[in-house]
């Protein structure tokens, strides 16, 4: 095997190259140290987020149960609504009935008291004229018809 001589030189730069890529080594070194460190938050962050994830999942879940119980409400109020509704407009139109009835008896009434009253005069003027034939002697006329 030949035998290689080095100068000064040449081993002052390869012992200077030496030192940069130790220097090189150092810094990849720190830096994979970082990036393991980032990587160790990074996945902190990411279970934090699938909780909260999980969290608001639920939350969720409880409000869309809130929604179907409200919603159901509704439709039962709804229904019951309808109901009343037509219940009212069946004792409004009884109600109507009514009052147009009472209406035409209060009518009847007035005609049968108007009927009364007259049929009272009529028998106030029969005996004010049976008072006059009598004063006149239709007694006397009828007893000698017999």
């Amino acid at each position: 095997m030949p035998t290689i001589k080095y100068t000064r030189e040449d081993i002052a730069k390869l012992e200077n190259e030496r030192d940069q890529l130790k220097h090189q080594g150092n810094l990849l070194r720190e830096d994979i140290a970082l990036l393991k460190k980032n990587q160790k938050t990074r996945n902190k962050l990411i279970d934090n987020l699938k909780e909260e994830n999980a969290n608001l999942n639920n939350e969720l879940d409880q409000y869309r149960t809130a929604h179907d119980k409200l919603t159901a409400g509704l439709k039962e109020a709804v229904a019951e609504s309808i109901q009343y509704k037509r219940e009212r407009d069946e004792l409004s139109n009884k109600l109507d009935k009514e009052c147009n009835d009472n209406y035409k008896l209060e009518g009847q009434l007035h005609d049968m008291t108007k009927q009364r009253d007259s049929l009272i005069e009529d028998v106030e003027k029969l005996r004010e004229d049976i008072e006059e034939l009598k004063r006149l002697g239709y007694e006397t006329y009828k007893d000698a018809v017999k």
